[in-house]
């Protein structure tokens, strides 16, 4: 998370962290400080969430929105440049994952389609198809960036130590993070 925090901070846009229901948001701000706004996430289920974050960003004057999911270590400041040039593009743009979602998905506040967050079977493997299928039946287009794992198991995580090397070369904190979790054993990682 605090990777993920570092590379938006780093964007110089204005950030707002919109953070779950059960959380105070002294505790959040504590935790995570830096953001211009702090604000609950309300609805049930993670579409109503999602769809009520975007129209309370707008609502608050944005033009152009980014909801980024907080289980990508891997995302990097050239990612987020690529979302917002489409974004600046006209289009709307989506983050995709390995299991078949998305960690990113962005809009104008002139092209909001909030018909994306419905009717979708959150968690499948078909929540990105079903999106840009949405998109598609609204007459929209929706450009995609680069794939990412995110992390929802404990075989990501296991996956995602494998290949630290490789996938978390940009990130301060989610080596040291991951090196207190596999506490090698034996001299073996994992």
């Amino acid at each position: 998370m605090f990777d993920i925090v570092s590379v938006l901070q780093q964007t110089g846009v204005v950030l707002s962290l919109h953070y779950s229901p059960g959380q105070t948001e002294d505790v959040i701000r504590a935790w995570l400080p830096g953001f211009s706004r702090y604000c609950r996430q309300s609805g049930d289920g993670l579409g109503v969430r999602m769809q009520r974050s975007f129209e309370s960003e707008f609502s608050a004057g944005a033009d152009e929105v980014l909801l980024v999911g907080s289980d990508v270590p891997q995302l990097s400041g050239r990612l987020l440049s690529q979302a917002f040039q489409r974004l600046q593009a006209g289009e709307a743009v989506l983050g995709p994952t390995e299991d078949g979602g998305y960690y990113l998905i962005g809009m104008r506040r002139e092209g909001y389609l909030p018909q994306v967050f419905e009717g979708i079977l959150w968690s499948s493997s078909s929540v990105l198809q079903d999106t840009m299928d949405r998109f598609s039946e609204h007459g929209q287009s929706c450009a995609l960036i680069r794939r990412l794992r995110d992390v929802d198991t404990l075989e990501d995580l296991r996956r995602l130590w494998s290949r630290k090397e490789e996938v978390l070369g940009h990130c301060r904190f989610t080596p040291a993070s991951l090196t207190r979790f596999f506490k090698p054993e034996n001299g073996r990682d994992g």
